[in-house]
């Protein structure tokens, strides 16, 4: 995984393998292995992730143990300010304000809608992102090589991922002739270069293609129950931290059927 770039995904890829990035990436910022020997400093973590969420916690794990190997112990040299998914994807700003209004030195940023309101709510403190698609096109980073200003990271996609998701969708299953990508527009900005790149695969392999946006549990469910109406047909789920913190109701339609919708 390069830094500030994208890597090809790996379908098998673990959660400890991505929680040891996300440490790894905080851990290497020269803002972060300064403060060892100073004071304890603090640091922000904007993380889209339902708190309940095992991953999530795997994420902070995997970031201290990053931390303990340039020498920073918690308590001593740090302090971790943290910030789960929010609910209203409004509230992301408000949560990176409260980190710097707590003191935060530095900010690690998991999921693209925190990477936006870290962003908007600092232009001097340093932030480490992580899971981020195409942070060129996104207009985050200006090269890959040299960042530039507060923000260098690791990004997990780049539009093109798309269309081999769908060949593997349609190597697995050959009958498939129509697919769904389901996403949360106000979570996952990068959508339409996806969506080009899924057309685009979907006109080589004779595969009808449409995007799905899905807001709540309610509209998640109703595209999942409407992909499965309709005969050889496939999902697939792009990048969106909104979609990941529901990837069991997305996969499982028993519980998808039993869930109560958000209002």
């Amino acid at each position: 995984m390069t830094r500030a770039g994208s890597q090809r995904p790996e379908p098998a890829m673990s959660i400890r393998r991505r929680a040891v990035l996300l440490g790894l990436g905080a851990a290497m910022s020269p803002a972060v292995a300064y403060a060892v020997g100073d004071r304890s400093r603090r640091i922000g973590m904007l993380l889209a992730r339902r708190q309940e969420d095992p991953e999530a916690h795997a994420f902070v794990k995997a970031f201290r143990q990053g931390l303990e190997v340039v020498g920073m112990l918690p308590g001593r040299d740090y302090e971790l300010e943290h910030r789960w998914l929010p609910r209203d994807p409004a509230d992301a700003r408000a949560n990176a304000d409260s980190v710097l209004a707590a003191g935060a030195e530095i900010i690690v940023v998991l999921s693209t809608p925190y990477l936006r309101a870290a962003r908007a709510a600092t232009s001097t403190v340093p932030i480490v992102f992580v899971g981020t698609a195409d942070p060129i096109g996104q207009g985050f980073v200006s090269e890959l090589a040299r960042p530039a200003r507060n923000i260098t990271g690791f990004a997990a996609e780049e539009p093109s991922v798309v269309g081999k998701w769908l060949g593997l969708l349609k190597e697995a299953a050959p009958a498939v002739v129509r697919c769904t990508a389901i996403f949360n527009p106000d979570t996952a900005p990068a959508v339409p270069q996806f969506l080009e790149s899924l057309a685009a695969t979907g006109r080589i392999l004779s595969v009808e293609t449409a995007g799905a946006a899905a807001r709540t549990d309610a509209e998640i469910a109703s595209v999942v129950a409407a992909a499965a109406r309709e005969p050889q047909s496939g999902l697939l789920v792009l990048p969106d931290a909104f979609m990941l913190s529901r990837r069991e109701m997305i996969v499982s339609p028993s519980e998808t059927a039993s869930r109560t919708p958000e209002e």
